[in-house]
């Protein structure tokens, strides 16, 4: 059985245009590469550390509990763990219409 890419413990609101997910991933899971054509993705930290790899420009960014970092749309990135535990975050998605568009990956 293959092990799910990433879980998701609970959606603390969902409404039109906007949602709230809390979401953790192993060291060896991923949220893999993708985009949203309209909404943002904010991310907040809980409990380890994640690793956000961005494209169109490259970035990389690594947080910590407490820290936040927002991706706009359009943007493809991933979520990675950058530690050996497991990591929780919060995902907030909007304000826009949500979609998940696949990217294939080049690097």
């Amino acid at each position: 059985m293959t092990e799910k890419p990433y879980e998701v413990l609970g959606r603390y609101a969902q409404r039109t245009g906007f949602r709230i997910s809390e979401l953790r991933i192993g060291k060896n899971q991923e949220v893999p590469w993708h985009y949203h054509t309209k909404a943002s993705d904010t991310f907040y930290v809980l409990e380890g550390k994640i690793r956000i790899s961005a494209q169109r420009p490259n970035e990389e960014v690594m947080l910590a509990p407490g820290e936040v970092f927002q991706i706009q749309p359009e943007r493809p990135h991933r979520v990675t763990n950058a530690g050996q535990e497991p990591a929780v975050f919060l995902l907030l998605q909007g304000v826009g219409e949500y979609d998940l568009v696949p990217v294939k990956s080049d690097h």
